[in-house]
């Protein structure tokens, strides 16, 4: 019984024992803990070029308080090495923007300054993105389909905006923890929640640097060549960027590349690759590369093109697609000419050497047609993939020997004028081509050396282009009316002009003759009239001047690349300087007046009227036939009746009279 107490008061003793030494060691570990976060510790430090502040965990405290003592949520991204999502909520601390106000900083950070926070790893982050971009917390940001790089509208559910933070989580691992939010959904801000940046023995390090940030370097594109044609569905593949940049890009016209639109790099082997689609369209995708701690890189602009590089129809139907450059290239022998024309007076240049495939031979390959099978009157448009196109009939294009024309300067008026017979020589035929090289242009030569072809060239041609064929007759132009009716009695020097036309019309050509000689019809190689209120000034317009006396002439054709030619119209004029008037004296006889007045210069005739009254019923009582006869005798006359008389003189021009101005009435008494 003895020996049983003894062992029962051995026991006692032995835990009363190791309850004392737990309780002891349990005393320092307390503490060293209150040691550890005692509040007069520095926990973090604040340097900027030379200066430098400490910050305890009461001063972060107090910031905190002075704040609100508010609850921030945030929400963050990760997907290297896996997609993963992480939310933290509840989190209490001050802002960051608080800690360097308190430092008497904050307005020193501008956008492109680097703010670095460091506790044994190191993130950094532009002003910009720390203090200016607005962040959010995303409670959905999960739905984002990061492999596709699309954010669904329900992503955004609930956001709500949150500061950058330092954690005073104490005693948990959030603890000294940087906490950023999300400007997208998809932004990967993962990294930047680092830990331990409040620590007594190891204080974490907030470094702000004004200098500039460095910036993003752009990207390159590896596949497809920019410019270059492919197809619906090809991958665009750019090069790689720098360690922890990310690709931003858009096909959207109206928006920025950025973390709200796809990211190509978007985790560890799961790249959202930008794909081309549609058929016949350029694409233009914008690109911008981001990264913390550095500015965005400039904006890059690169454009591709979609679809078929040639395609031919035939009355709105294909009748071929040539699929690449090549394919039109391999099956064709390119030859070499050299082209003359005009853009716009006085504009001349030459095209020498060009290298291209014959267009008669494409459309051949391509409609399984000879050029003459198609009628005269059908039309071809080419449209270069910019666009831009022109037209012709079959037999503006090929119907007519198109030319180079080595000296068509030679006497050519740089005004419109008629071509002279020295611009003509050494011409050399030349047909349609598309050429291989530069911008796969659809070069033509020129009817006459004055002809403005060169418009009509159209860039791209081997790139997204359209060869149409239409076999329906092309509409024919008219002849719009002229400033001064045909017919008309004009004065020497008179401008005959014509009405501009609609600016769909601009590139009509009115050529002109003035008194053809007989069988002679215009054309390109006479001079023409300034069709194109839209290109040129009014005063280089070149109109038709009548300036000899005499019956005149115009004979005019309108013509229109597309269009069949107007008739030949013929407008005739009457020039003549005009009839002064003549004065006139009478002189009374037996039963008759002698009537006499001046002789008028230039005049062809002179015709007498008579009246018994003074203001009405005067007839003409002679007609004389000379201009230098200056009287006539009136005979047959009633005694004592008083007559009047009036004069006027007449020129003749071709088969038509010009009248001028009657003379003063006078009267007299016959005896």
């Amino acid at each position: 019984m003895n020996n049983m107490n003894i062992s029962l008061k051995q026991a006692i003793s032995a835990v009363f024992k190791t309850t004392l030494i737990m309780a002891f060691f349990a005393a320092v570990f307390v503490f060293a803990s209150i040691n550890v976060c005692a509040d007069s510790d520095t926990v973090l430090i604040v340097q900027k070029d030379s200066e430098t502040w400490d910050f305890s965990y009461d001063d972060l405290q107090q910031i905190a308080s002075e704040e609100g003592s508010l609850s921030y949520n945030f929400s963050a991204w990760n997907t290297e090495p896996e997609f993963s999502g992480n939310k933290y909520t509840g989190i209490k601390g001050p802002t960051v923007r608080g800690i360097l106000a308190k430092a008497g900083i904050l307005n020193e950070i501008g956008d492109k300054c680097v703010v670095s926070f460091t506790s044994g790893q190191t993130v950094s982050l532009t002003g910009k993105q720390l203090l200016s971009e607005t962040r959010y917390y995303y409670p959905y940001g999960g739905s984002v389909d990061h492999a596709a790089g699309v954010i669904p509208p329900d992503a955004k559910d609930g956001s709500d905006e949150t500061p950058a933070v330092i954690s005073l989580a104490d005693g948990t691992e959030r603890h000294g923890m940087l906490c950023v939010g999300q400007t997208e959904p998809a932004e990967e801000n993962d990294e930047l929640f680092i830990t331990g940046l409040l620590n007594p023995d190891n204080p974490g390090i907030i470094n702000v640097s004004t200098k500039d940030a460095d910036k993003c370097k752009g990207v390159t594109v590896t596949d497809p060549e920019p410019g270059s044609i492919s197809y619906d569905g090809t991958e665009i593949t750019f090069g790689e960027a720098a360690a922890g940049e990310r690709i931003c890009y858009t096909f959207d016209k109206n928006a920025s590349p950025g973390f709200a639109g796809p990211i190509y790099n978007y985790g560890n082997e799961k790249y959202c690759k930008p794909l081309l689609s549609g058929d016949g369209v350029r694409m233009t995708i914008k690109i911008k590369v981001k990264c913390y701690g550095k500015q965005d890189s400039s904006l890059q602009v690169f454009s591709f093109s979609v679809g078929n590089a040639l395609t031919v129809t035939v009355d709105g139907k294909t009748a071929k697609a040539y699929h690449l450059a090549d394919d039109v290239l391999s099956g064709f022998e390119a030859e070499t000419f050299s082209y003359s024309g005009y853009n716009t007076f006085p504009s001349l240049s030459f095209k020498e050497d060009v290298e291209g495939i014959r267009v008669e031979s494409i459309i051949r390959d391509a409609a399984g047609k000879e050029i003459s099978d198609f009628g005269g009157n059908s039309t071809i448009t080419f449209t270069g993939s910019d666009g831009y196109t022109s037209v012709f009939t079959v037999d503006q294009l090929f119907g007519s020997e198109r030319y180079y024309f080595p000296n068509a300067a030679s006497g050519t008026n740089n005004t419109g004028g008629k071509a002279s017979p020295a611009a003509y020589e050494g011409k050399q035929p030349v047909p349609a081509i598309i050429s291989v090289s530069g911008d796969n242009t659809l070069m033509i030569g020129q009817t006459a050396p004055n002809e403005q072809n060169f418009p009509q060239c159209v860039d791209y041609m081997l790139n997204l282009a359209f060869i149409d064929i239409n076999t329906a007759p092309a509409s024919r132009c008219a002849v719009p009316a002229p400033s001064i009716a045909s017919g008309s009695i004009v004065s020497p020097g008179t401008v005959i002009k014509f009405p501009m036309p609609a600016k769909a019309d601009s590139r009509d050509k009115l050529y002109y003759i003035v008194d053809p000689a007989p069988g002679e019809v215009p054309g390109p190689g006479d001079a023409f009239y300034y069709y194109g209120a839209f290109h040129w000034p009014q005063k280089l317009i070149n109109p038709p001047v009548l300036r000899a006396n005499g019956k005149h002439t115009i004979s005019i054709v309108l013509t229109s690349y597309g269009k069949q030619d107007s008739p030949v119209t013929n407008l005739t004029y009457y020039v003549t300087p005009g009839v002064g008037k003549p004065s006139v004296k009478l002189k009374a006889g037996k039963k008759k007046i002698t009537v006499k007045w001046s002789k008028v210069s230039g005049a062809s005739g002179y015709v007498i009227y008579r009246s018994t009254k003074k203001t009405k019923g005067f007839k003409a009582v002679k007609t004389v036939k000379s201009g230098t006869k200056v009287s006539f005798v009136n005979k047959k006359l009633k005694k004592g009746r008083k007559y009047y008389y009036k004069v006027i003189a007449y020129r003749t021009v071709g088969d038509r009279k010009v009248y001028g101005s009657f003379s003063a009435v006078k009267h007299t008494k016959a005896k």
